[in-house]
Order: C-alpha cells, then sequence, then structure tokens
C-alpha cells in the first residue's frame, strides 16, 4: 500500500499575513509616492517659470516693452511670446491647474497666470499694489509708479488656489498654501 501524500500548500495563517506585510507596505509606499509626484510638480512649475522668464526678457530686448497681459481666462496669457517670433516654443500649462473655480472670472485658465504690472495697475486695489509691488504710488490717479517690479508670474501652487501675498515654501509641507511666483524683472 502506498502511503498517503499531504498536499503542499499555504495555511490560511500564512497568507493572511502575506497580505498583512503587503498593506503594511503600500501604507508606507503610497503617501511616499504621492508626496514625489507633488515635489516634480513643484519642479516642472519652476522650471516653466524660468523658461518663461527668458522668453519675456528676449522680447523686452526686441520690443523695448513686456507684454500686456491677455483678459481671456482659456487663452494662453504669454502667447505674444510664440508667435510670430518664437521667444518660447509654446506656453506650458500650469501642472497644478485643475479646472477654473467659480466666480473667478480672471482665472488663466489651465495657463500660467502671467499678469504685466501696467495692465495690474488698472484693477488692483491701492492698497494691494504696495503690498504685491513694495511700492508707494506717488499719484493715484495718473496710476504711475515708482516700482522696478514690471510683471509677475504665478502658479496655483499644491493647494490649487491664488493665495495673493503668499510664497509657495515646502517647509511648511508638501501640499501647503502659497503660490510658485516669480516677479520680474
Amino acid at each position: 500500500m502506498q502511503a498517503i501524500r499531504k498536499a503542499k500548500a499555504f495555511t490560511l495563517i500564512e497568507l493572511l499575513i502575506v497580505v498583512a506585510i503587503i498593506a503594511i507596505l503600500a501604507l508606507i509606499a503610497v503617501p511616499n509616492f504621492l508626496e514625489a509626484q507633488v515635489r516634480a510638480k513643484v519642479g516642472r512649475a519652476w522650471t516653466d517659470i524660468r523658461s518663461q522668464r527668458t522668453a519675456l526678457e528676449a522680447y523686452r530686448l526686441d520690443n523695448d516693452a513686456y507684454p500686456r497681459s491677455a483678459n481671456a481666462p482659456l487663452q494662453p496669457r504669454l502667447s505674444e511670446l510664440s508667435t510670430p517670433i518664437s521667444y518660447i516654443t509654446s506656453c506650458p500649462k500650469d501642472p497644478f491647474f485643475s479646472g477654473l473655480k467659480q466666480g473667478v472670472p480672471w482665472a488663466p485658465g489651465p495657463y500660467y497666470h502671467y499678469v504685466s504690472a501696467t495692465d495690474e495697475m488698472d484693477w488692483l486695489p491701492r492698497d494691494w499694489r504696495s503690498y504685491m509691488y513694495g511700492a508707494e504710488f506717488m499719484d493715484d490717479s495718473t496710476k504711475r509708479f515708482p516700482v522696478v517690479i514690471q510683471w509677475h508670474i504665478r502658479s496655483m501652487g499644491p493647494n490649487g488656489g491664488f493665495d495673493y501675498g503668499v510664497r509657495y515654501d515646502p517647509t511648511n509641507g508638501t501640499v501647503s498654501v502659497g503660490d510658485i511666483c516669480v516677479f520680474g524683472p
């Protein structure tokens, strides 16, 4: 008579232990993966803004002025930099854009928010002008201002909204309040 062979298989306890180990590893890996995605988007935003800044300066050298801001929310605000002379190949899109916010008519759509100081003085309240551009105005009726800053480009940042007056700082947490912004020249 042959001996009965016992089938080799995993027990239920062994399977539960393996599933528990996989779950623990997933709990550790997923947040790190999501944070790495945000850090990559922040890096992309800084790179895009730097290339737009370089294109703005090249445009200014050729035209003796910076381009004015566009008013249409879905139009790239720096479209003059790509046509007819290509200072930049195309207007990059903000990696943090997740759809137009309700009640924000001036939202830049999927593109970075570019505003020339000349255009902004037409609608920006006096106290915000001083706060954003760091200058006091000589005569509000003429809208002339003694500032060095002539434009700014901003990304919504990881929190997905415009936080005027607050700059993004990753030391406050990867997804924190603040805009990724550059003032120029």
